[in-house]
């Protein structure tokens, strides 16, 4: 009988320890994913985010993360949380998810990146940027596929946010990332539209002005010059404004406007005997004035190396009046082309110790093609060489439903120019991965307001954009409408590869009339 017992014992420790043996501590993790909203989506509102798990026992909780900061925990399916975006800045944000099972085994998921877009974007307008003269301006956002989502009218300095279907009737979807943004000014006899595609939604921008005379004031002036020498080539400039011929001779007297009084004038003359000369005319005030061209001083020159010859450039240089302030003013100092003898350089002509710091600009023309040209514009030193764009392009198609061009080598930004008959000019800019698209369907604001139609504008030209200072278009952005910085006064360069569209020359003859006119040029 005690056989028996003891038999019955070992098997019963056997069992026991059998039991023992297979029951190991849980040490598998779970699996978590968020499985919405999805990577890159744009959202808004109030936003539901969805956590799949999986494991091989029981989940205790998940937590869900936004920035890495706990939002909530979910101890019970469905495993899932709304979220309030309105709380969160616009922008870029990281959602992810942790899954702990009761064995405290626990997976952090992947990263899901989304954009918070509670407006599609937000518009600042400061510093007079639009002027009383212009009345009324418009903003309008449109989809990458020209569907015009929202749109504002406004005068003077003025913010605010955008948000879809603020009066239109379009429904969109939520999965938009990018929006193009076009600002219109002017009325039915002159108006100009810039549209900046391929922006991330959220985006803030401020458009400022920037420093000029006031354009409604004039003043005029008859100069009666005396001993003029003989010259085949003059320029005549104040900080504000400028006139320039390439052979022609003053007229005189000469009634001249400018801005702001008294003014500093500055004259040059190409004299036949005695080169370049120039004076300084002081403190010129309205009414005539009589200045002795006899002692003209003569003036400083340097040389700048083209890439080859070339029988065909056009070029100008301008004097800052405040060095480092590159939009307070300056002086056309030297004007001039040729495009009959082959040179391999250009002489650039100024006024001896007046100015510190140049622009240097320079049309390089195709041969044998007169709507094709290289530009280069430098700020600073007058440079020693003119350095061409490293890229180039062909025009694939050149519809408004349809633009493309075949680009290639090293370039930033991309930019095509268009027209109608009514003086109107629109400005697509992009970045260098965006070669093909269509322009923005017109809301009929701006169609009622400039008495166009989308329909009505034709290709002027398109051109490639390089920043030696830059590496992305992103940075141009950056400065222009997120930064306090005036763009050209802390970028020193722009060079570009441009071709106009069946222009047949007129850019280059528009260069080349006897007398150019000029008033400072701003960018958007």
């Amino acid at each position: 009988m005690k056989l028996i017992i003891k038999s019955i014992l070992s098997v019963l420790l056997i069992l026991a320890w059998g039991c023992e043996e297979t029951t190991e501590p849980d040490t598998t993790p779970p699996q978590v994913s968020i499985s919405s909203p999805v990577n890159e989506a744009s959202v808004r509102d109030s936003v539901k985010i969805i956590a799949t798990v999986a494991d091989n026992d029981v989940i205790s909780k998940v937590e869900f993360f936004v920035d890495g900061e706990l939002l909530s925990a979910i101890r019970s399916k469905p495993f899932e949380i709304s979220w309030d975006t309105k709380q969160a800045s616009n922008g870029e944000h990281n959602l992810q998810c942790k899954a702990i099972d009761i064995a405290g085994n626990e997976t952090l998921s992947a990263i899901v990146k989304v954009i918070v877009a509670n407006y599609l974007f937000k518009a600042t307008f400061k510093d007079n940027w639009l002027t009383p003269e212009n009345g009324q301006a418009i903003i309008f956002i449109s989809d990458m596929d020209g569907n015009v989502l929202a749109e504002k009218t406004w005068s003077g300095n003025d913010s605010f946010e955008m948000f879809i279907n603020d009066g239109l009737s379009k429904i969109v979807s939520g999965d938009i990332t990018k929006i193009s943004v076009t600002t219109v000014i002017g009325n039915s006899q002159s108006s100009t539209i810039s549209t900046d595609m391929n922006i991330p939604v959220g985006s803030s921008w401020t458009w400022k002005s920037y420093p000029t005379a006031d354009y409604n004031t004039q003043y005029n002036v008859k100069l009666d010059f005396q001993n003029v020498p003989e010259h085949a080539g003059y320029t005549i400039s104040t900080k504000w404004n400028s006139r320039s011929s390439n052979y022609g001779k003053l007229t005189l007297p000469l009634d001249y406007l400018f801005y702001e009084s008294p003014q500093n004038f500055y004259l040059r003359l190409n004299t036949v005997n005695n080169g370049v000369k120039y004076l300084w005319l002081y403190d010129v005030a309205p009414g005539t004035r009589q200045d002795n061209l006899q002692n003209m001083q003569t003036a400083s020159s340097k040389t700048v190396y083209l890439p080859g010859n070339s029988t065909d450039f056009t070029k100008y240089l301008y004097g800052f009046t405040v060095p480092g302030r590159r939009y307070e003013g300056n002086y056309r100092l030297d004007y001039g082309y040729d495009n009959e003898n082959s040179a391999s350089s250009i002489n650039l002509y100024y006024p001896e110790s007046s100015f510190s710091e140049y622009r240097t600009s320079i049309y390089y023309y195709d041969e044998n093609n007169n709507d094709y040209f290289w530009y280069q514009s430098v700020y600073g030193d007058i440079p020693n060489t003119f350095r061409k764009i490293n890229a180039d392009f062909e025009f694939i198609s050149t519809s408004i439903d349809n633009f493309e061009i075949s680009a290639s080598g090293d370039f930033i930004q991309n930019r095509s120019s268009w027209t109608n008959n009514n003086g109107s000019y629109w400005f697509i800019y992009n970045d260098n991965t965006i070669t093909k698209y269509k322009l923005p369907k017109l809301p009929n604001s701006v169609m009622q307001k400039l008495y166009i139609t989308r329909e009505s504008f034709i290709l002027r030209y398109a051109d490639l954009i390089d920043h030696s200072e830059l590496s992305s278009n992103s940075e141009i952005i950056d400065i222009l409408f997120n930064s306090d910085n005036y763009f050209y006064d802390v970028v020193n360069d722009f060079r570009s590869r441009t071709k106009y569209y069946n222009n047949g020359g007129l850019l280059k003859q528009s260069n080349k009339n006897e007398d150019i006119y000029e008033q400072p040029y701003h960018r958007r």
